[in-house]
């Protein structure tokens, strides 16, 4: 009995003699040839800015700042508005292929970020806050992210993320929250 799912899938040509010419391309009779897919030469993403890497080793607070935000140096990179713009739009979608050690960095820059953003609304000179930070980022910190943020929770200005601890009920009853 023919497969035809198996038939589509495999291509088999014959070379016959041809007594004017050249060898001619006969098809076998219990296969079926599909055309291939087009070749194309240009990956397509799915937005601009897609899987868009974090920098990761900044010079100073104000670089990250300006990465995180589309200005400076970074203006409308990867898109108008930075990362924080992509962030709003499309959530967790554009970096889903970021890797652990991304995954983190991409959350300590947040962290670091959101806490400028904040104190500038609660009417700090934004110049101040930025020559503060970069302080403990260059002397403390060492110039990491990470570090930074250690550092800025010693100095109770970024709070301690609590971790969701939600026990899981093997009973299958209800949940206990202390």
């Amino acid at each position: 009995m023919w497969n035809a799912a198996a038939g589509y899938a495999n291509v088999r040509l014959q070379q016959l003699p041809v007594h004017n010419g050249g060898p001619a391309e006969v098809h076998s009779p219990s296969v079926v040839t599909s055309p291939d897919p087009p070749q194309t030469t240009q990956s397509v993403l799915p937005y601009p800015g897609y899987n868009h890497p974090l920098r990761g080793e900044y010079v100073s607070v104000m670089e990250m700042f300006d990465e995180w935000n589309g200005t400076g140096n970074y203006y409308n990179i990867p898109i108008a508005g930075g990362i924080a713009e992509l962030n709003r739009r499309y959530k967790s979608q554009w970096r889903r292929r970021y890797t652990g050690a991304q995954k983190t960095l991409f959350s300590r820059v947040q962290r670091i970020c959101q806490s400028i953003l904040d104190r500038i609304g609660k009417g700090e000179s934004k110049d101040s806050i930025l020559q503060q930070y970069n302080c403990f980022y260059i002397n403390d910190a060492k110039g990491t992210p990470s570090l930074l943020v250690l550092v800025l929770q010693a100095r109770g200005i970024l709070s301690k993320q609590q971790r969701n601890r939600n026990p899981i009920a093997v009973d299958g009853g209800s949940q206990e929250h202390s």
